[in-house]
């Protein structure tokens, strides 16, 4: 018998940007063998800030790319410069199991 593990930890980025600047970037999601994750079918992809939805799948998110995996975020945003705030991008896929694929510091300059 052979088993392999998978490595559901999310990715860990920090994200720096302006004070009054829009959220907008994009992320190619990938396993840990750097084989794309097919997004196509998610019933949901959320973008949170301090647990808050800034931004959802139809909403400010969108998936396109080959290996149908670029997640693109473009969100308006008002938070304050110097505050500590975290992000995370949480995928609900067809089946409805939920994943964090990505989480991080957002600094705000």
């Amino acid at each position: 018998m052979s088993c392999n593990i998978i490595d559901y930890k999310p990715k860990n980025l920090t994200y720096l940007k302006e004070q009054g600047d829009h959220f907008q970037m994009s992320l190619t999601i990938t396993d840990s063998d750097d084989v794309a994750i097919d997004l196509s079918d998610a019933d949901d992809i959320q973008f949170y800030v301090d647990d808050t939805e800034v931004a959802s799948l139809g909403s400010g998110i969108t998936v396109s790319g080959a290996g149908s995996n670029v997640v693109t975020i473009i969100a308006a945003d008002t938070r304050e410069i110097g505050s500590n705030y975290t992000y995370s991008v949480v995928v609900t896929d067809a089946d409805g199991v939920i994943r964090t694929y990505i989480e991080g510091k957002l600094k705000i300059s």
